[in-house]
């Protein structure tokens, strides 16, 4: 004879807040606000772009959630299969997750399993953002290394000629333009100064300019050329420094989340399965409703 089991389910969320009917309906048919989730599965996809390692298959125990979440730039999860980033990946979710895998997974080698794509732009990402990190593959780890050591020998050469980096973005401070003020104690706000060259009124524009000759003309575009030759911008460093922060953020969230321990988790440690199965200890399980 079959058996049944109903649950009704409440209106109420664990911390005493009321769900609306209307709420409850949007998020069955993914409609209202619940339609950006069904929007934001469509455009991530998770199609076997993994990060693990040989010692360790899986981080974080095998904990199944979510850890980085954007709209269009990619996303992270983990599994029991290791850290997976969803196609539509950017250059700093692969950087997060590099260095998250490098974390979690006891800074072991990686391994990098995924389209050729993800191959490409794992080791882009590693060598541009100078990310510590070391591959399980040799021929990856080899291609890292000899990679690295060109850049650098590259920068330094890049240096002795006479070049610059700039490694900080600048820095804007907004200011009250000086039409706009009309008194004296605004003004002392904002400091006396000579208005720049962006500050003065427009000149009316005329048909006649400064004529060059021909070989006049090639003379500025070459020193032009040269002089923009000379600056590079590397802003790497604060991409790294983000990635780092984003990873720090993520643990954080997952201690705190395993504080709040889930039931289906629960059963896994009671049953030994999944991240629990090494554990030992169950003897026999079996399932079914009371009498």
């Amino acid at each position: 004879m079959a058996m049944y089991h109903f649950r009704i389910k409440s209106d109420k969320k664990p911390k005493g807040t009321k769900i609306s009917a209307v709420k409850h309906v949007e998020y069955i048919n993914r409609e209202g606000t619940f339609a950006h989730d069904e929007r934001w599965k469509q455009n991530n996809k998770f199609v076997g772009n993994f990060i693990t390692t040989a010692q360790m298959p899986n981080a974080l125990d095998g904990l199944n959630a979510l850890l980085y979440k954007t709209d269009d730039f990619g996303s992270i999860k983990n599994s029991e299969r290791g850290i997976e980033v969803t196609e539509n990946f950017s250059h700093t979710t692969i950087a997060i997750a590099l260095l998250l895998a490098d974390r979690a997974l006891n800074h072991q080698p990686l391994i990098i399993n995924g389209s050729p794509d993800f191959h490409k732009s794992v080791l882009k990402v590693a060598l541009q953002d100078n990310l510590p990190i070391s591959f399980h593959d040799k021929l990856m780890q080899e291609t890292f290394e000899l990679r690295k050591r060109e850049n650098e020998t590259e920068r330094r050469n890049f240096l002795a000629n006479g070049g610059k980096i700039v490694t900080k973005r600048p820095k804007y401070q907004s200011r009250i333009h000086p039409a706009r003020v009309k008194t004296i104690k605004e003004a002392t706000k904002t400091g006396f100064h000579l208005p720049s060259l962006s500050q003065l009124p427009l000149l009316k524009e005329t048909s006649e300019g400064i004529k060059l000759t021909e070989d006049e003309a090639l003379d500025l575009k070459e020193f032009m050329r040269e002089q923009y030759q000379r600056v590079r911008y590397d802003f790497s460093s604060e991409q790294k420094s983000f990635a780092q922060l984003t990873v720090k953020k993520i643990l954080e969230n997952v201690e705190e989340a395993r504080k709040q321990q889930s039931a289906v988790s629960h059963a896994e440690y009671i049953n030994r399965e999944k991240a629990y199965e090494n554990r030992g200890g169950c003897i026999f399980q079996f399932y079914c409703l009371p009498k």
